[in-house]
């Protein structure tokens, strides 16, 4: 009704972001990041729908492209107690596989709760055939004057001045950036993309946001 007031919602409130859309594929190999990252967000978007305790929302829908700057701009609008960008990683070497969860810097607000969010993930994900690994990413200088998107593990307390993805600059909003799979291992790849794996890929995914949401209740 026009006029009307929207009271804040009472429950916990989960935003997912699919790190890229058709106008920004995202590494291309036998599939393209577009396609995996869609896949897997949307399917977890319907298991959270069907929560009646969770609030869910998207950065941008799933077939429409929106820049970063305005996703950004959605996800400060909308303060969601928590945000997943999920995507697909991409090493030089094809026999690599496995999983990296980003979260926030050691010196973000927010870093506790985003450690404590890439955790419960980690923990949904990892096994004897899944490697998770999880991190900082730091924009590092190099010898041309250029800047490279260097990996550090969470048990590396230095505190570094470099920025880090825009993504996961927010102050006040828990976020991590997931990494599902290698995308140039063919063979992690056609593992991870069948109609089986990604609802169970989905699956974990769920398990870790309804754990998350027990411990973020439980220390209100």
């Amino acid at each position: 009704m026009k006029g009307e007031l929207s009271l804040p919602s009472s429950k916990f409130e989960v935003m997912l972001d699919a790190g890229h859309d058709s106008n920004q594929v995202g590494y291309s190999t036998s599939i393209q990041e577009n396609e995996y990252t869609k896949e897997v967000t949307s399917r977890l978007y319907e298991l959270l729908k069907g929560n009646d305790d969770i609030k869910v929302s998207l950065t941008h829908e799933l077939d429409e492209p929106l820049s970063l700057t305005k996703r950004l701009e959605v996800i400060e609008e909308e303060k969601p107690d928590i945000l997943i960008s999920i995507h697909a990683g991409y090493d030089p070497s094809p026999n690599l596989r496995g999983m990296r969860i980003i979260t926030q810097l050691p010196t973000n607000p927010e870093h506790d709760n985003s450690v404590l969010l890439a955790k419960e993930i980690q923990k949904a994900f990892d096994d004897e055939s899944n490697f998770v690994a999880v991190g900082y990413y730091y924009y590092v200088p190099t010898h041309n004057e250029k800047v490279a998107l260097a990996f550090v593990p969470l048990e590396d307390k230095g505190i570094r001045e470099y920025e880090t993805l825009n993504i996961l600059q927010s102050e006040s909003v828990p976020t991590v950036v997931v990494e599902g799979l290698n995308i140039n291992n063919p063979e992690e790849v056609a593992e991870l993309t069948t109609e089986e794996t990604y609802q169970k890929t989905a699956q974990q995914y769920y398990q870790a946001i309804l754990e998350m949401k027990e411990k973020l209740e439980s220390s209100k």
